[in-house]
């Protein structure tokens, strides 16, 4: 597969194609043959004169990056802004509400409306609902723990969650 400078390489280096690349807006193009003429005729100074200033241009390219080159940069500044005002958000909202969490005994077929002890397969919840708890407010987090044998009231807990 032939790249640009392979391109290059098959053609016979001249000042007219150094110039044809040039007037194309084509510098690496023209500054690599003026390189080769520059070579292979060391004694004509034009050529490095030639060769100077089509570097000169390059290099005044490379530090004024075009449109393209603005716009992409534009747009990678602009994610960072995203990501950077996303992440204070975040930092923000940490200081001003605790992470809550919802815990639900669900339904117990066995005894109708609310649990006056809320048990689970006979075993009693509160040592459970205690280390729940514990645990949540040594990390910060808030815990509310509900129980109801009415599915309308559970539907309700979860969508105010």
């Amino acid at each position: 597969m032939a790249t640009e400078r392979d391109d290059i390489v098959d053609l016979t280096p001249t000042v007219t194609l150094a110039k044809l690349y040039e007037g194309q807006g084509l510098l690496d193009k023209a500054a690599a043959v003026y390189r080769k003429l520059v070579v292979l005729e060391p004694n004509r100074t034009e050529l490095d004169e030639a060769l100077m200033g089509i570097e000169r241009r390059l290099e005044g390219q490379r530090r004024q990056p075009g449109k393209a080159g603005k716009k992409t940069a534009l747009y990678r500044l602009r994610q960072w802004q995203g990501a950077i005002s996303g992440r204070k958000r975040c930092l923000d909202q940490g200081h001003e509400k605790k992470t809550r969490i919802l815990v639900i005994h669900g339904q117990n077929l066995d005894m109708p409306g609310q649990r006056d002890t809320p048990t689970s397969n006979d075993v009693a919840l509160e040592q459970t609902d205690k280390d729940i708890k514990d645990a949540a407010e040594a990390g910060g987090v808030r815990v509310d723990i509900f129980q109801s044998n009415r599915e309308g009231e559970l539907v309700q807990k979860i969508c105010e969650a």
